[in-house]
């Protein structure tokens, strides 16, 4: 799986929440997360990639674990292990893994230059 299979699984993933919450628009999701009235539908149409904390914001507004949105429902016992832990942190702890991913992998691509 690389980063573009993990987008498409969160945009239907989004989908999927919007369809079974009829009465939420995109624009209503969008301005619930203090994105522009469009910011869900440029994540659902590929023009934007919403950070770990945008849909922390998402999962939170549909009161669902965050790995709801990265579920795929074929994760190994290892990716199971790791979701687990990440559904059990905080808000802010995840905002911290979140930056330290960030952190990283701005280290590995000045690395790679």
């Amino acid at each position: 799986m690389d980063i573009k299979d993990l987008e498409k699984i969160i945009q239907n993933n989004i989908v999927n929440l919007l369809n079974n919450n009829p009465n939420i628009s995109m624009r209503t999701l969008s301005d619930a997360i203090d994105g522009s009235p469009s910011y869900i539908q440029k994540i659902l149409g590929g023009k934007f990639t919403p950070s770990l904390n945008k849909l922390i914001e998402i999962s939170n507004y549909f009161n669902v674990p965050v790995s709801t949105l990265f579920s795929e429902g074929n994760f190994s016992p290892e990716e199971e292990a790791i979701i687990a832990k990440l559904d059990s942190l905080s808000d802010e702890s995840l905002k911290m893994v979140s930056l330290l991913v960030s952190y990283l992998a701005e280290i590995d691509k000045k690395n790679k230059e």
